[in-house]
């Protein structure tokens, strides 16, 4: 198995989504799994570490024209990458950025299956980053034009993507109440990490040092910890804050540590190196924050796993991280009193902030990367498994279904119930000569390459009226009818002498190898989930030398995008499945024989569908009708227009084939 990680960032980068790409990739090596990782660079190139293949892709810092230069950068690159690399499974890290837009579509467009890590969103790092103001973060996804246009964007990125890893009950919240997303795309897990395993015991001290370890951002409240930190009037204090990425901001925090008195006993470190803010965790004495939005908060799990009392604010996922008043307290945002009072609390009392601490290393290892890994590799097995449809059953755009994200089992159990009379198709007065066109041309095939020694096998028999038709006064010696519906296959042995019945999946036939001499499969393969496994187990089932005969029915490649894009505007689009999946043009069915060694013995054409020639045809004589057929569905023509279903449909209708098993 293949896995392709794909982060925005990635060592020497530091931050959490670059270590935690590192860590996956060493640790799925181990499991025996090859990981490629794909990130931005200051070139585009391909580079090894530890071992791991990583792709650069030119992340263009020119100004103004540099962000079009990037994405339109990284779209081509990384279609080429997916392309030439095939991996089993994508697995974006750093949640929903542009990247993550080009990443999903790239997926689904090559039939992929793909999980994102929803750990930040777009709406909200692109608004609410940038301003001062107490904005509800509810409210910032529809507050503005550009907010509800980013919460489209966000929206279509993450229903491109196979399953959505939601870091914390707040982010699965989020998905569904706000995105609007399916609950069944969504996977919950933590945050995981790698805990460092080099940390340090709390001792007592004459000097404390209290640490704030966050991205510069406005909503991070960074000024809020400043102003609490100052309310505890101790010498013996020292406020450790470590970040960047926003030097204006910065700047407004150094001046206000100046304008508090407390400059000798603020340092603003800066960015460091992972291994940097380890020693800064164990050498502190007690973690704060005071952000007013956290989706999840790695550095809580940092800073859990070092030993260190916590008090943060009681926002977003952070009470999924940290138990309050076991690991640390837990504050109303912007309450900074209180969260004086609690530092304060644990400043003087060395017992409560080691009884915090050793309670919360204890708890970190919940969120341990290496002893969760088999977490995703369950995910992953999931994902290969082939009862749940993804976007596409392989690469080639011919073959794509004009239904997506079907369910296997619930497809299954609408036909298993099924009560829909379809032999109706074969009396309605529009459609009965054609009808009997195409079953008079299989029922000629069919007396052509069976003998009649063998019993015949037709899937998704469904009533067994074009059965009863293609069999009459044909002497058979056993007929096995597969369907899913019971009611179904009960008619069929009425209807049908010598008749056998079998309840089964077409998809995994249960019956034995080289077994058969003739299959059936007629108006089936467009109702199917996976044809390709289909004509696979027919060819596994079939004796050598063993015929099948085919027929599905033709549509425009204008039709197929048409009823593509309704189906997908449509609300009620997976309401029902009494519809064609897949929609085969004259040469679609091409791919799916070229998965097989089957060789095509007659491809036949009949039907040929004109409105006008429709109405006449119904009012003809069966024989001249069946001539005129013949005669226009010998001309070179391929299938245009919307279908007949509306009236607009010119050129052949029905392709028929007989394949044989060498």
């Amino acid at each position: 198995m293949k896995i392709c990680l794909i982060s925005s960032v990635y060592p020497p980068r530091i931050g959490g989504p670059s270590t935690q790409t590192r860590h996956f990739a060493t640790l799925i090596k181990e499991q025996g799994i090859t990981p490629i990782v794909i990130t931005f660079g200051k070139r585009d190139g391909i580079g090894l570490d530890e071992g791991v293949k990583v792709y650069y892709l030119n992340s263009h810092e020119e100004p103004l024209v540099g962000p079009f230069l990037q994405y339109s950068n990284a779209f081509l690159r990384l279609w080429k990458i997916l392309r030439n690399e095939k991996p089993d499974i994508i697995q974006h890290q750093t949640g929903v950025d542009f990247l993550s837009v080009i990443s999903g579509f790239l997926a689904k467009r090559l039939g992929i299956p793909s999980v994102i890590k929803y750990a930040g969103d777009l709406v909200w790092e692109r608004l609410g980053a940038n301003h001062s103001n107490n904005f509800s973060y509810e409210e910032i996804f529809n507050s503005s034009l550009q907010g509800r246009f980013l919460t489209r964007i966000e929206r279509f990125a993450l229903n491109n993507f196979t399953y959505i890893w939601a870091t914390s009950q707040f982010q699965k919240d989020s998905l569904t109440r706000i995105l609007k997303i399916n609950n069944n795309k969504i996977r919950s897990y933590p945050n995981y990490i790698m805990l460092d395993t080099n940390t340090l015991s709390k001792t007592a001290k004459d000097k404390l040092t209290i640490l704030s370890v966050c991205r510069f951002a406005y909503w991070k409240r960074i000024d809020n910890t400043l102003r609490a930190f100052a309310k505890l009037n101790k010498n013996n204090t020292v406020l450790k804050i470590v970040g960047g990425g926003n030097p204006v901001l910065e700047n407004e925090l150094k001046k206000l540590a100046v304008d508090l008195g407390i400059q000798d006993n603020v340092e603003f470190i800066g960015s460091v190196s992972p291994s940097r803010v380890n020693d800064l965790f164990n050498a502190a004495d007690i973690f704060v924050s005071s952000t007013t939005h956290e989706p999840f908060g790695i550095t809580f799990v940092e800073a859990m796993n070092a030993g260190l009392p916590i008090v943060a604010t009681k926002v977003g996922g952070i009470p999924d991280v940290v138990p309050e008043e076991k690991a640390g307290f837990l504050v109303q945002p912007n309450h900074i009193d209180e969260m004086a009072d609690r530092i304060r609390l644990l400043a003087d009392d060395f017992r409560l902030r080691r009884e915090f601490g050793e309670y919360g290393r204890q708890w970190a290892k919940k969120f341990d990367l290496k002893e969760h890994i088999s977490t995703f590799l369950d995910l992953y097995k999931q994902m290969g498994d082939p009862n749940i449809i993804r976007q596409r059953p392989s690469s080639d755009k011919r073959i794509s279904p004009v239904v997506e994200g079907l369910d296997k089992k619930r497809l299954y159990d609408y036909y298993k119930d099924q009560q829909e009379d379809f032999s109706r198709m074969y009396k309605d007065k529009y459609r009965k000569n054609k009808q009997r066109r195409r079953l008079d041309i299989i029922k000629e095939l069919l007396s052509g390459y069976n003998n009649m020694d063998n019993f015949i096998l037709d899937i998704g028999c469904g009533d067994g009226y074009a059965s009863s038709y293609l069999l009459n006064g044909y002497p058979l010696k056993t007929y096995f009818g597969l369907d899913l519906s019971a009611q179904k296959l009960k008619i069929v042995l009425n209807r049908i002498k010598c008749s056998s019945a079998i309840i089964g999946d077409a998809e995994n036939l249960p019956v034995s190898d080289a077994s058969v001499h003739t299959v059936l499969c007629l108006e089936t393969l467009e109702h199917l989930l996976n044809p390709i496994a289909t004509l696979k187990e027919i060819e596994r089932i079939l004796k050598p030398g063993g015929i099948s005969l085919i027929s599905i029915p033709i549509d425009s490649a204008l039709q197929k995008i048409l009823v593509k894009g309704m189906r997908k505007l449509s609300k009620k689009r997976n309401s029902h499945f009494n519809e064609h999946i897949h929609l085969f043009t004259m040469r679609s069915i091409n791919p799916f024989l070229d998965g097989t060694s089957f060789k095509v013995l007659t491809k036949l054409f009949c039907g040929f569908n004109f409105s006008l020639l429709d109405l006449i045809a119904t009012r003809l004589p069966y024989g001249v009708f069946s001539s005129i057929d013949n005669l226009l569905c010998k001309l070179p023509l391929q299938c245009f227009g919307i279908g007949t279903k509306f009236g607009l449909s010119f050129g052949r209708e029905y392709l028929i084939l007989a394949v044989q098993k060498p």
